[in-house]
């Protein structure tokens, strides 16, 4: 074969090879494109951004609030003798001892009310100044105002048998109960008497809301 055909076989040659192959473009500043070099031409476009804050499905339903509990009805006035009214609380029959109305070192204190067998010649100022001792005691148990109707026994011992009644607060009685427990009297007998808790406003709101009313 001569040289001639030699050279023209092998230029036909380089021509179809160049044929084959995928063209290069460029971008405008000289870069080859993706098509180039192999990859794919139309990759996977890619979710556009936004500010908009996630929401999670099915959350449940807030809880609604709980309700407010119903107001107090407005306290009656008190009666113009509200010792004597209080006497109806404490209702001891045929007392020996009674006391409508004192106060001591700021304990106040209506219709104390003793049934006494033993020491009642001066035994009720005693036992005033027995409970007005653990007025801070019995501050505590209210200190914006309440009223306790406390009934005990004394044999010239510790009060016992103490029960308390009339308390606005469910916690008042127990706290009452245990603040009068211990008192040191001579007497012997059963007693009761309304004590006034902590402020006087309060105290008084409160026993006019236990004071039995006038068809009581």
């Amino acid at each position: 074969m001569s040289p001639a055909i030699v050279f023209a076989l092998a230029v036909s040659t380089l021509a179809l090879t160049a044929c084959d192959r995928p063209e290069a473009s460029s971008s405008p500043d000289g870069e080859v494109t993706k098509a180039a070099q192999g990859e794919p031409a139309h990759a996977a476009a890619e979710p556009p951004a936004t500010d908009s804050p996630a929401v999670a499905a099915d959350d449940p339903p807030a809880d609604d609030p709980p309700a407010a509990p119903a107001p107090l009805p407005v306290a009656p006035p008190l009666p113009d003798d509200p010792a004597a009214a209080a006497a109806k609380l404490v209702d001891i029959e045929n007392p020996t001892l009674t006391m409508q109305s004192v106060t001591s070192d700021g304990q106040r204190m209506m219709a104390l009310t003793c049934k006494l067998t033993k020491h009642q010649l001066m035994g009720g100022m005693a036992l005033v100044g027995a409970i007005a001792e653990r007025k801070d005691r019995l501050t505590a148990c209210a200190p914006t105002g309440d009223v306790a109707v406390v009934h005990w026994t004394l044999g010239e011992q510790d009060a016992a048998a103490i029960d308390v009644t009339g308390a606005m607060s469910p916690s008042v009685p127990a706290c009452v109960a245990k603040a009068m427990a211990g008192i040191q009297s001579p007497l012997v007998g059963k007693c009761g008497v309304v004590l006034l808790l902590g402020e006087d406003a309060g105290a008084d709101e409160a026993l006019a809301r236990a004071l039995p009313t006038s068809g009581d």
